[in-house]
């Protein structure tokens, strides 16, 4: 474009330098326009032999070019950068996985136990030393919760968890109703075995009672010796609590009829449960001192159904409910009316009866008895002996070995031969437990 011997007007600062000593070389810093183009130049001396600048030597790339290469070597550049954001990305998504979902899993696991629910392990696998930690110590809480449930009422502690409350001491007025149970001739039972079979006895017999009395959403209050107490109605609501106590009662019955008949097969002698259940307002919380409680209900409620527990024993049944339980579950059992009765440590007389089955649970015969020696005790209480002596008799020929038709057959022809005075009401104050 330029021959030899032309003059060349647009000299750079970077051609210019090139001629200068101390000659090197020299490139153009930014892009510089001529007749010819926009270039980016550089210049290089060419020497002679003795060391003397013979010419300078000139390279020029046009701007297109460098554009182009710069394109080139950007989208190179901008495509391995993608590629390698990529491939960080996915590793990071694999490794925020690797960490998350144990963590996920962790949470699930204390949402669970939020609710108390304790069951069951969550296998946690876990590269960071840290999430395996709270695995470690979330586990060990697990544990400790599932042996403090064994102590204190599960939905106790739930409610507690759930409401973020912490337990402190005070009691309120609710209407429960409670359960006392005793096996009758224990001491006979515990004379015939060791200490390590006495308790292995035991444990089987504690879990098919527990068992029926959770199952029908009851609280175990505390167990005494072969003895246990329990009630409804607290800590969850429980708007027919007198029948899932009766119901409760009633399959412990059922399923220690199996326990008690293989012990018998065993060896040991016939053995029964006695069982006592009262409905009325008491008190219910945690009694004790600040740094110890107990989660128990108080009142007269509870007194009493710990008589009629005690009362089986006198009349050679197994469950007797009082007046207020039978009111209620009325429409859901098979009951009779026992006796009307002032129980030890009380002044005022109240109904029992004894429980029988679930509604409709008995044969004919049966059922026609029961109405018969209801029909009798009300003959009983209106004066009329002759006539309910004729039924107690009728009912004892057909059931010798039942005791309660026995006891009113007695009575009666003992008012027959003694009448009592006018103001009788019928109340039998009863001296023992």
């Amino acid at each position: 474009m330029s021959h030899i011997g032309d003059k060349y007007k647009n000299v750079t600062p970077a051609l210019h330098a090139a001629f200068t000593a101390p000659h090197r070389v020299q490139v153009e810093e930014e892009f510089n326009t001529d007749k010819w183009g926009v270039w980016v130049s550089s210049f290089a001396p060419v020497f002679r032999k003795d060391g003397e600048l013979e010419a300078v030597l000139g390279m020029d790339m046009s701007a297109a070019k460098v554009v182009a290469y710069e394109r080139h070597y950007l989208l190179i550049i901008s495509f391995y950068s993608l590629l390698a954001c990529a491939v960080i990305v996915i590793f990071a998504l694999l490794l925020s996985r690797r960490i998350s979902r144990p963590l996920l899993n962790l949470a699930d696991d204390m949402g669970r136990i939020q609710h108390f629910q304790l069951d069951g392990e969550t296998p946690v696998t876990s590269i960071v030393y840290e999430v395996r930690n709270m695995e470690h110590a979330l586990g060990n809480m697990k544990k400790g919760l599932r042996s403090f449930r064994k102590y204190v009422p599960a939905d106790l502690v739930s409610e507690l968890i759930v409401f973020k409350k912490e337990a402190d001491l005070g009691v309120e007025k609710r209407d429960l109703s409670i359960f006392f149970s005793d096996i009758s001739d224990f001491t006979t039972l515990c004379e015939r075995m060791s200490a390590e079979e006495l308790i292995q006895h035991l444990d089987v017999y504690f879990e098919g009672m527990a068992g029926a009395i959770m199952e029908h959403r009851g609280t175990i209050d505390k167990f005494i010796g072969d003895a246990i107490m329990a009630f409804w109605g607290v800590p969850g609501l429980l708007d027919n609590h007198a029948v899932s106590a009766c119901l409760a009662a009633l399959q412990c019955q059922r399923r220690l009829d199996l326990i008690f008949e293989k012990w018998a097969r065993g060896g040991l002698p016939p053995m029964k449960t006695r069982i006592g259940i009262n409905t009325g307002e008491a008190l219910v919380g945690n009694v004790g001192y600040k740094d110890r409680f107990s989660y128990t209900v108080l009142g007269d409620p509870v007194n009493i159904a710990s008589r009629l527990e005690g009362l089986n024993k006198f009349y050679g049944t197994r469950i007797i409910i009082g007046e207020s339980t039978y009111s209620m579950a009325e429409s859901r059992i098979e009951a009779r009316l026992l006796d009307r009765v002032v129980v030890k440590g009380k002044t005022e007389g109240v109904r029992v009866y004894e429980l029988i089955s679930e509604k409709g649970d008995v044969d004919p015969d049966l059922r026609n008895d029961l109405r018969l020696f209801n029909e009798a005790m009300e003959l009983s209480s209106n004066r009329k002996w002759s006539e309910a002596v004729r039924i107690f008799e009728e009912l004892t020929a057909r059931r010798p070995a039942d005791r309660p038709a026995r006891i009113q057959r007695d009575r009666c022809v003992g008012h027959l031969a003694s009448p009592p005075p006018e103001d009788w009401t019928g109340v039998v104050v009863l001296t023992e437990k």
